[in-house]
This record gives C-alpha cells, sequence and structure tokens, in this order.
C-alpha cells in the first residue's frame, strides 16, 4: 500500500498522499479532450489552436506523472515533472485563447475597443506566456538538480512542528488535564520546560499533538500520522541513547516521557486498531507490557521523584486517586468468586486475584460518588499495575483474562468522550462477549449492563 513519504532529513515534498484515483480520471478526460482537439485540428486546419492541443498533452503527461507520485512520494523527479507539466499546461490553452481572441475582433469589427492595437495583441500576450513557461522551466530545473536543490540541507523555521506546539499547548495538554482532578494537573509550562532539557520528551510531546490532529482533522489523517511516528520514532531513539543519570532533574523528564508515551501508544492501540480481534489483542498485549516498563521507570524512582522533586504533591494526590480500603465491591467480588470456582490452581488464582485488585482501584478512580469526583488516573494505573503473569495469559487468549480485561473496558468506557480513547471501551467489551460466546454470559453481565444503559 502507498503511503507518505519523506524526500530526505525528514522534509516531505507532499502534505498529503497524491490520489491515485483523481489523477487517473482528469489524465483520462484530457486525453478525450485532446484527441479531439487534434481530429477537428486536421479537419478544420486552424493552426492557432495547436497551442491549445499541446497544453492538452502537457496535462496528460502532469496528470500521469502526479499518478505516479501516489506510489514515489518521496522522490523529487514525479513531484517536479507534475508541478511543470500541470503548470504550463493552462499558458499554452491562454496562447490559444489569445489568438482566437484577435480573430473575433477582426470579424466583429471591434478593433477600436481594445487598448492594445490588433496587430500587438496576440504577440503581447504569448510574449507574456513565453515569460511564464521560460521561468516555470528553469524552476523545474532547480527542483531537480542535485547541486541546486537545498531542500533539507540546512536548518529552517519548521512551521509543522510551530503548528504542534501550538496544538500541544491550546489543547492538547489541556483535554487530558481536565479528565483529572485539579491537585493532579500537570501544567504545560512545566512539561515545556522540562522538554527544552530532554529532546525526547520534546519528540514524544510534539508526537501526541500529531497524533491529537490525526484525529481530529481526519481530511489531514496520513499527514499527521505519519508525522506522528516518525517523531516518536525519534523520541525512542534519543530516549534510549541518553546517560540514564539518578539525579532528580533527570528524573522528571523520564516520568513525564514514559507517563505520555504510556497514553500515547494506548490511543494509537484503540483508536487506530485493526477490525480483526485477535490482531487486536496482538497490539494490546505488547502495550501492557510497555507499561510494565513504565511501572518499573517510575518505581525505580518513585521515593526520589516524590520527596525531593517538584511533581511530590503531584504524584501524592495521584496516590490517594487510587487508595481503597482495600475491599472488592460487588462486581469485582463477583468477578474474583467466579475465577475461585474455577479451580485454576493457586498461582494463577493470585495471579488474577492481583488483577482484580489493581481494577477495583481502576474503578474506584472513575467513581463520581468518590471524593474528589472521578479522575482518569485509573486509566492508565490498571495497565501498570496487573501482575505480568496476567499478561501472558492475555497473550495466550484465557477466557478467564479475557473477561477481567472486559471490566477493564467498563473504565475505558467511562472516558468515552475523550479523543484518546474514543469507543475503545465499548469495541473490548462487545469483542470479549462475541469472542467467549454465551457460554461465558455470566462472567460478562456487569460489561454488558454499563453498555445497555449507555454509561457507568
Amino acid at each position: 500500500m502507498a503511503k507518505l513519504e519523506p524526500y530526505k532529513h525528514g522534509v516531505y515534498l507532499w502534505q498529503y498522499l497524491p490520489s491515485l484515483a483523481a489523477a487517473v480520471i482528469f489524465a483520462i478526460i484530457f486525453a478525450s479532450v485532446t484527441v479531439v482537439h487534434f481530429i477537428r485540428l486536421k479537419k478544420w486546419r486552424a493552426r492557432f489552436c495547436i497551442p491549445y492541443a499541446i497544453g492538452g498533452i502537457f496535462e496528460i503527461i502532469g496528470y500521469a506523472t502526479r499518478a505516479w507520485a501516489h506510489f514515489a512520494s518521496g522522490e523529487i523527479m514525479p513531484y517536479s515533472i507534475q508541478n511543470v507539466f500541470i503548470l504550463l499546461g493552462p499558458v499554452l490553452f491562454s496562447a490559444s485563447v489569445y489568438m482566437a481572441l484577435g480573430r473575433i475582433m477582426r470579424n466583429t469589427g471591434g478593433e477600436h475597443h481594445s487598448l492594445i492595437p490588433i496587430r500587438w495583441l496576440t504577440k503581447t500576450f504569448v510574449m507574456g506566456d513565453v515569460l511564464s513557461f521560460v521561468v516555470q522551466g528553469g524552476a523545474a530545473g532547480l527542483m531537480v538538480s542535485g547541486d541546486n536543490a537545498t531542500l533539507g540541507k540546512e536548518p529552517a523555521a519548521n512551521m509543522l512542528h510551530a503548528e504542534l506546539l501550538y496544538q500541544l499547548l491550546t489543547e492538547t495538554i489541556d483535554s487530558i488535564n481536565e479528565q483529572n482532578s485539579p491537585e493532579i494537573v500537570v501544567s504545560p509550562a512545566e512539561l515545556i520546560r522540562c522538554s527544552l532539557r530532554a529532546s525526547y520528551l520534546l519528540n514524544e510531546l510534539l508526537a501526541l499533538a500529531a497524533t491529537h490532529l490525526s484525529i481530529i482533522r481526519s481530511e489531514q489523517h496520513v499527514y499527521y500520522r505519519t508525522h506522528a511516528t516518525h517523531l516518536q520514532n525519534h523520541a525512542l531513539s534519543f530516549f534510549h541513547a541518553m546517560d540514564k543519570a539518578d539525579d532528580p532533574e533527570a528524573c522528571i523528564p523520564r516520568f513525564f516521557f514514559s507517563s505520555i508515551l504510556g497514553l500515547h501508544t494506548l490511543c494509537e492501540t484503540l483508536i487506530f486498531r485493526d477490525g480483526d480481534f485477535n490482531i487486536f489483542l496482538d497490539s494490546f498485549v505488547p502495550y501492557l507490557r510497555l507499561h510494565q516498563g513504565v511501572r518499573a521507570v517510575i518505581g525505580d524512582n518513585w521515593s526520589m521523584l516524590s520527596q525531593t522533586t517538584s511533581l511530590g504533591p503531584t504524584l501524592g494526590s495521584a496516590g490517594r486517586q487510587l487508595q481503597t480500603d482495600g475491599s472488592l465491591g460487588p462486581e469485582c467480588s463477583h468477578l474474583l468468586a467466579l475465577i475461585r470456582q474455577s479451580n485454576l490452581g493457586p498461582s494463577i488464582t493470585e495471579t488474577y486475584r492481583q488483577a482484580i485488585e489493581a481494577l477495583q482501584a481502576a474503578m474506584h478512580s472513575i467513581s463520581p460518588n468518590r471524593p474528589g469526583g472521578a479522575c482518569i488516573t485509573g486509566v492508565f494505573a490498571w495497565p501498570a499495575s496487573v501482575p505480568s503473569e496476567y499478561i501472558n495469559l492475555l497473550a495466550l487468549r484465557s477466557p478467564d483474562a479475557l473477561a477481567v480485561l472486559a471490566h477493564y473496558g467498563v473504565v475505558l468506557h467511562a472516558y468515552r468522550q475523550c479523543w484518546f480513547l474514543g469507543d475503545g471501551g465499548r469495541y473490548l467489551i462487545e469483542s470479549i462477549i462475541d469472542y467467549l460466546g454465551p457460554a461465558w454470559s455470566e462472567w460478562l453481565a456487569y460489561p454488558r449492563q454499563v453498555l445497555s444503559v449507555g454509561s457507568h
């Protein structure tokens, strides 16, 4: 499948993938009209229409090359050829129009209305067209010249990155913060301050903003998502190459990066999912494993972050959001009872118990009746808290693990209005219900009920 590709140094010639269908349609239209013109030229010998017919040939070449560019969006040759020939065609069309205008003026006796003498009319306009022809032809030579083309060689103001930064500061960060309690909101200024000292964090923040735009601007989805992928790849490369110092100032951007990367990956897994549920699970399991890494990054530095950095109050508030009295609610109690009745063995039962206790904390955080109101912390806390053994069971498509995952779908469904979650919770619940079938209806009664009433 064709995709938008960079030319070099991350510079894109196109801001969209050229439409193959549109290019072919216009090439056929111009080919048909041009054939008709050549037939009439031969029949009537109207030589002043020759430029018009040649312009048609130029348009055919231009749109045929644009069709080629659909499969070679990162190459300069098809880009320059289609640019030149599509633009030069109208120059020749207008030349025929000027010559026709002179003949019409002579035949109707309207020469005295022209500001330009009739004998100079065609020559004046054609000379302008010739000049335009030469300038545009010369520009084409510069586009394909390896010695003269400087595209991507020297750094310049990157307008895309400016757009992404504006999106990040005005919409993306706020759209995440508004789902949390005020005491755990992270200010955009703090994020940017940290990112200026950690290029991997800045690239990941811009990648998240690009993903946000790819969702809300569907007509430019491919363009923004392609850039999001490139920026995230840069972020990961910079992150893996950096010196993992343990001083507090270095831990803060690592914490932000790990958290935002987890959110970004969850968004891509849910929003850009494949229709096949097995393929979706093949993407969701690596997301959970990624969050295990996030937990490792945060866990190793938790004491330092909470005690010696400016994040201490925020982390303390986030931890309190997930605190429960240790008891399970009726839904999680019922789920754990079904697990125990299945006689899965002590080890597997313990794995599910830990996953369900983490699920209870996530469900508690989304409850509107809890002190401080609901917050989105639980959406990201559960993937980071489940034991790795549970993830292994999920990778094996264990029905019990899928039933637990359906209950996590309830947590996602509670925030279905968020651009980075969308209908992911509903998809998860409905897919698991279909996958497990009627035999598991008792296990899935609560998630099914949540969907039937439309809200949690």
